[in-house]
């Protein structure tokens, strides 16, 4: 890549983190997928979800493609301040133990001892949210986990590169002998035609404008320069695409799905052409499989 090229990254990533802090233990676990857009889901502990729209922010400036899924777990370290019980989350429980026991038929009683082990219980005193230091600490260890998870997306998508330019040049070689074998056949293509237009000679009363239409649709019908000039610029764009960098993965599928129906339309044409024609579909064949094996690593590209 040049100077100003942006890396490349990979849809798919991991990162997790786990961090000391005089306050408490954090546990950090960021992954990412293959999607079409982006979809962030944010699983904080308890005492830490008035912080999730500035951890929403924080993830979505640097990830811009992916399914993405964050969960930051939490635990206090021991103090001589005594947790307090969160009435709220008790009636909660409380009421979701009620519906099963209406619902089911549950006739046991809930442990209390239990109910106090789950998360967001018991909380500090006077709790309205992370205190600041804590609340900052948290998006420091966010900010970092992004920065992991890119290197790592970014590790992978150049793998992928590597290996979509492998088969972007085993594809222009399957162009280059469609062009040869094309230059065969183009004599038996010409007598084709010549053939067509004598026997529309032939017809009476033949309106010249359809001669002229009839001309260039058979023409359409069975050369195949166009197609595989498009075909070529389509290669050599998606290799300008690779070679800029950045967020390339919806403009590359793209691209590709026009070089897989310029190549459907390769092997609709060479039919009834002897040898050549045999050696073009063989070729067009291995193309569109190359196509296929692009399409499928740009998809998981962001």
């Amino acid at each position: 890549m040049n100077g100003t090229a942006s890396a490349i990254r990979s849809m798919t990533g991991f990162a997790h983190l786990r961090r000391q802090l005089p306050e408490g233990d954090f546990s950090l676990t960021l992954r990412s997928l293959n999607h079409r857009g982006l979809e962030l889901r944010i699983y904080l502990s308890p005492e830490l979800e008035p912080c999730e729209a500035g951890v929403r922010r924080l993830v979505t400036e640097q990830i811009r493609r992916g399914y993405v899924e964050l969960r930051v777990h939490f635990r206090r370290s021991a103090s001589t301040t005594a947790p307090v019980l969160n009435p709220a989350v008790l009636e909660a429980y409380l009421g979701a133990f009620e519906q099963a026991r209406l619902r089911c038929g549950v006739t046991a009683v809930p442990d209390i001892d239990q109910l106090l082990r789950f998360p967001g219980m018991l909380v500090p005193p006077n709790f309205e949210g992370p205190e600041p230091a804590l609340e900052q600490q948290l998006y420091e260890l966010v900010r970092d986990a992004v920065a992991a998870l890119n290197q790592f997306r970014e590790r992978e998508g150049a793998a992928l590169v590597t290996q979509i330019r492998q088969y972007l040049g085993e594809l222009r070689e399957q162009i280059a002998l469609m062009e040869a074998e094309r230059s065969v056949i183009l004599p038996k293509l010409e007598e084709r035609l010549a053939a067509r237009l004598g026997e529309l000679l032939r017809t009476a009363n033949l309106d010249p404008q359809r001669l002229v239409q009839e001309a260039a649709l058979l023409a359409d019908r069975t050369d195949i320069a166009e197609e595989l000039a498009r075909l070529r610029v389509h290669a050599d764009e998606l290799a300008r695409m690779l070679e800029r960098g950045g967020e390339v993965g919806k403009a590359a599928s793209f691209l590709l799905q026009e070089m897989q129906r310029e190549v459907q339309t390769i092997l609709s044409k060479t039919s009834n052409t002897g040898q050549a024609g045999l050696n073009i579909t063989a070729a067009a064949l291995a193309a569109r499989t190359l196509v296929e094996k692009m399409y499928e690593q740009v998809m998981n590209l962001e």
